[in-house]
């Protein structure tokens, strides 16, 4: 089983920053008490602080990783999740798009918190391992950063205050995180 994947533009920096989606660049939507994906045009919105992403592309490939049950589900397909993608382009420059269609149930190799996703861009782009970070909102995120061996920064939210005390880095808004990167120049690498 492997991950959907959306190029583009090729990644061209040694650092790369990888980014949950839901919650980060766009808002999570509640159903009830789960935190979920949007699966509509309407339940799809962009998170107001997308562009402060933009000066960090410059010197980062930013790489989406995702999981999106919600395909194996019928609840989506892959068109509406270009679609999504695509929305993005207009406030940021995103390189790569790897999307988990799987189940828990499924068992594969790259449902968050495994580290599937990661390993098929290091693999796809190994000039790209200089520096990497990995920013989301959630333990399965939080998980897969400790498993692939690099630096995570949580982004604040009220459905995961209880992270927050066990979480190093910690950013309230996106416009936090250039500094948060300039401010601590980890290297790490696969």
């Amino acid at each position: 089983m492997t991950p959907l994947v959306f190029l583009l533009k090729p990644p061209t920096s040694p650092n790369t920053l990888f980014i949950d989606r839901d919650g980060i660049l766009n808002h999570a939507v509640t159903r009830g008490t789960e935190i979920s994906s949007p699966r509509s045009m309407e339940e799809f919105k962009i998170t107001e602080d997308i562009e402060a992403l933009v000066p960090i592309s410059r010197d980062w490939n930013l790489v989406v990783i995702t999981n999106q049950p919600d395909i194996t589900r019928g609840l989506i397909d892959d068109k509406l999740l270009r679609h999504f993608h695509e929305r993005f382009l207009k406030h940021v420059s995103l390189n790569v798009v790897y999307a988990c269609p799987h189940l828990k149930t499924d068992g594969c190799g790259c449902r968050k918190p495994a580290i599937g996703m990661i390993q098929k861009f290091r693999k796809d782009f190994p000039e790209a391992q200089k520096k990497e970070w990995f920013v989301g909102d959630g333990q399965r995120d939080k998980e897969c950063a400790a498993a692939a061996h690099m630096p995570f920064i949580l982004r604040k939210r009220p459905y995961n205050l209880d992270l927050v005390p066990s979480t190093q880095f910690v950013i309230d808004q996106l416009w936090d995180l250039p500094a948060t990167l300039s401010k601590n120049k980890l290297t790490t690498g696969s």
